[in-house]
Parts: structure tokens; C-alpha cells; sequence
């Protein structure tokens, strides 16, 4: 997979990655994240594309495409779009994004794209803020991050995802042999027979922030979190110990609240069969979690850190 190792993916890597994915009952669902969060997106400002709060502002972590009607995004961006979406076959699935906007066009851009997705036999996800706006249609699929949750919205016949921060975002804080909120009922017992189709389940959300802020990411030598030495290549596995060490073990709770919320389980038990027992049999067959019983955060394994450097020297300019 040389694409990887020069920094971008091929037709042919990303067509591996879904072959060995869906070998392991895995499936890969690509987002791109628009019309906000788009700043990896400005080299088409050379095509035409304008966006609002692009690098170098100082808020560039929300730049936005213009993407209202007659822009050159609604011309551009559903050929790339369509594109992708075939690269990822047999995928059906195509998250594009949509929080956090701050140009005007949203609606109609996301209109569009849904559309085009639908067109071409796609189903299209989205965050809360789609469904908010009303650009959903009754097929998208609403990652939910905010209110209304995931079984408020199945109950009224939309599709959803639950990707609650406080208990589904694992990037930031430490993961820890401590039950968490996690470990919860998405609700789907208490809906309509008929309604329990449109809760499919919930997400973890690792996001790598810790590793790279958007400040690292666009305002080169501004302030950076403690992991962003991580990020240079050759902190590759370094890397990848940290990021697995902060969703395991707290993912097997939401996995298991997803699959089989047990309300009767207590503390105890859950603590012994998922933050321990389940733990250690994955670490056991090579798989990188948080050691059973140790806390973990972004740059330390049970108090020892990854690098050898202070948590004062990764936050220096």
C-alpha cells in the first residue's frame, strides 16, 4: 500500500482497506465533512470554490465552502462526491458531514448532495444540524451529537445514529477501568414496534484532535495539543498505541450497550466482563487496548509516557 506511505490513498489502497474490512465484518463508510469543516478542502479555491473563515483566521477550525445555489461547490463538489461514493463500493453508505456550518447556503447545498447521492443508490448520513435545517430527506440517516437524541428521532420515523459526546466521544479525558456512560439504553425497548427500525445503533467518535488540532492542522506554529509530535511519521506506531489505548476499553461498554444493554448488570460485573476479561482477551490476541486496570490518556500507558518528552515541551510553540 505505497499510496499510505507517501501521504495520500489510492484508488487501489482504498479498495483494499474496504476488501479487508468487510473480510472482518467491518464496514468502511467514507465522510467527507461539508460545506463546514472544509479546510482540507481549499486547494479548490483554485478551481473557483470560496469559503468563509478559511486559514489563516484565526476560527479556521469552522471553514465553511460557499455553497449556495449557483456557487461554483454545487458544480464541483456532487462529481467528487459521486466519485468517492463509487470508490468505496459495495458501500451504501455516504456520511457528508454538514455541522457546524457558517457560510449561507448550507440548506441548498446539502439538498443537492443528498439528492445526488439518492439518484445513485446511496444512502446518505448526516449530522444533527442537517436534520435541524430540514435539508434531510426521509431516507438520511441523522448522526445525532446534540438534541433531539437518537430514539427521540426514531420515534419520529427518522433514522439514527446516537453519537452522544458525553458518553460516546472517547478522544479526549482517559480511558479508564471505570464504567462510564457509555455503558447505557439507546431507548430502542421503549419505542413503537413499528419505529424500532429507525434506531440503528449508536457510534464512538475518536477524533483526532489530541493528535492534531485544527491550530496544528492549518495555523502551523500556534499552540498544539500534547500529541501533535505524534503526528510526524515516524511516531507512527507510537501513534497508533496512543490511539488505541484511548478507545479501548471504554469502547467494549458502548459496544455493549449498542448489541446487548443489560440494565440488572451492575458495576461489578460489568467492570469484570467488559473492562477486564473482554479487555484482556483482545490484548492477548494482538489487539492494542489500555491495559486491564490501568488508565490511559493521550500521552501516557499506566504512568509511563510515550514519548520522552513533558506535557509543557508538546504544548510550546
Amino acid at each position: 500500500m505505497t499510496g499510505i506511505l507517501e501521504g495520500f490513498y489510492t484508488a487501489a489502497d482504498v479498495s483494499h482497506i474496504v476488501a479487508y474490512a468487510r473480510d472482518r465484518g467491518i464496514r468502511v463508510v467514507p465522510e467527507f465533512d461539508m460545506p463546514g469543516h472544509a479546510a482540507s478542502l481549499t486547494p479548490l479555491r483554485a478551481r473557483g470554490v470560496e469559503f468563509c473563515l478559511a486559514p489563516p483566521s484565526p476560527t479556521a477550525n469552522w471553514c465553511t465552502m460557499s455553497g449556495k445555489n449557483g456557487s461554483v461547490a454545487q458544480q464541483i463538489m456532487p462529481k467528487l462526491v459521486a466519485e468517492m461514493a463509487e470508490l468505496f463500493q459495495p458501500e451504501t453508505f455516504f456520511h457528508l458531514g454538514g455541522d457546524e456550518t457558517r457560510c449561507n447556503g448550507a440548506y441548498d447545498f446539502e439538498k443537492l448532495i443528498i439528492s445526488g447521492l439518492e439518484k445513485a443508490g446511496k444512502t446518505a448520513m448526516a449530522w444533527s444540524e442537517v436534520y435541524a435545517n430540514h435539508a434531510a430527506s426521509p431516507k438520511t440517516v441523522i448522526q445525532t451529537w446534540k438534541s433531539p437524541n437518537a430514539s427521540e428521532l426514531a420515534a419520529n420515523g427518522t433514522y439514527a445514529v446516537e453519537s452522544a459526546p458525553n458518553r460516546f466521544y472517547v478522544s479526549s479525558g482517559s480511558s479508564t477501568p471505570k464504567v462510564t456512560g457509555a455503558w447505557c439504553d439507546l431507548g430502542k425497548g421503549k419505542l413503537p414496534i413499528d419505529h424500532q427500525k429507525f434506531l440503528l445503533g449508536g457510534e464512538v467518535a475518536m477524533w483526532t484532535g489530541g493528535y492534531c488540532y485544527m491550530n496544528d492542522c492549518v495555523r502551523p506554529n500556534s499552540p498544539t495539543p500534547g500529541g501533535a509530535p505524534m503526528f510526524n511519521r515516524t511516531n507512527d506506531a507510537i501513534f497508533g498505541q496512543s490511539v488505541s489505548n484511548m478507545i479501548w476499553p471504554r469502547g467494549h461498554l458502548a459496544a455493549g450497550s449498542f448489541w446487548n444493554f443489560q440494565p440488572e448488570l451492575n458495576k461489578t460485573d460489568i467492570q469484570e466482563a467488559v473492562l477486564f476479561r473482554h479487555n484482556s482477551m483482545i490484548s492477548s490476541r494482538g489487539g492494542f487496548v489500555c491495559p486491564s486496570g490501568c488508565t490511559c490518556n493521550v500521552l501516557h500507558a499506566c504512568g509511563v509516557p510515550y514519548l520522552n518528552i513533558t506535557h509543557e515541551e508538546a504544548t510550546s510553540t
